[in-house]
């Protein structure tokens, strides 16, 4: 999963964060895979909430089936299933779609290995 969401403002109340201007840092998306918008006093806007919305649902959809794909009454875009053959990620944020996993075929070859090799058929 990919995210390019840079959270507007900055959050003071925690020392770990990174000032403004990090961009999309590491641990950026928590605030929209838990749709915990109203943690801090950052200036969300419509559009964060839509993609903390859209991004929680996925997250609840996996812990109550094991499948971030919602029921086919939700309009979530699909997230692509797991396949050695050709692994994708997934875009989440201004956009929501399936994106390469991997740059290069190297990469590829590395990830295709590296599912192959696991004990769970994919």
């Amino acid at each position: 999963m990919s995210h390019g969401r840079v959270p507007p403002g900055s959050d003071t109340t925690n020392p770990i964060e990174p000032a403004d201007g990090a961009d999309a840092y590491h641990g950026a998306e928590k605030y929209y895979l838990f749709g915990n918008l109203y943690g801090t006093a950052r200036p969300w806007t419509a559009e964060d909430q839509t993609i903390a919305d859209t991004t929680s649902s996925y997250v609840a959809n996996f812990a109550a089936t094991g499948n971030p794909n919602a029921p086919a009454r939700d309009s979530l875009p699909p997230w692509p299933a797991l396949r050695t053959t050709k692994p994708l990620s997934m875009e989440l944020g201004g956009t929501f779609a399936p994106v390469p996993a991997a740059d290069t075929e190297a990469k590829y070859t590395f990830l295709k290995n590296y599912l192959r090799s696991r004990t769970t058929a994919y």
